[in-house]
């Protein structure tokens, strides 16, 4: 993975609790399929896949539109956690017009801090 092409990262995107072992649970591959275009989210998912770990509960700090349509199609995710500072306006924006997509009912939020 090549950060420095990237410039500042100032996403945080990070998987906490509901890891389990593949063997202990059924469950298919981790890569969404058709593949990924995106090489950070490829990373992720390939990351995942080869340590046979579920994704868990996400939390993703600086939600854009970009990242909630990929969100949304991973395999295996406990629920999804999303936080933008302005759902107003730039990357925000984008993520609160594809609000619908989330899950509520397992427990997906869209949360705007300031």
């Amino acid at each position: 993975m090549q950060i420095g092409k990237l410039g500042t990262l100032v996403r945080l995107l990070t998987t906490t609790g509901g890891f389990e072992e593949r063997s202990s649970i059924k469950m298919s591959s981790l890569l969404v399929d058709p593949k990924t275009k995106d090489p950070l989210f490829r990373q992720i998912e390939e990351t995942h896949d080869s340590l046979g770990k579920c994704y868990g509960t996400i939390l993703d700090a600086g939600t854009g539109g970009h990242s909630l349509k990929w969100l949304v199609t991973l395999p295996n995710v406990e629920k999804i956690l999303a936080v933008s500072a302005d759902l107003k306006s730039g990357e925000g924006k984008g993520a609160n017009e594809l609000r619908y997509l989330l899950n509520e009912e397992r427990g997906d939020q869209l949360i705007e801090t300031s």
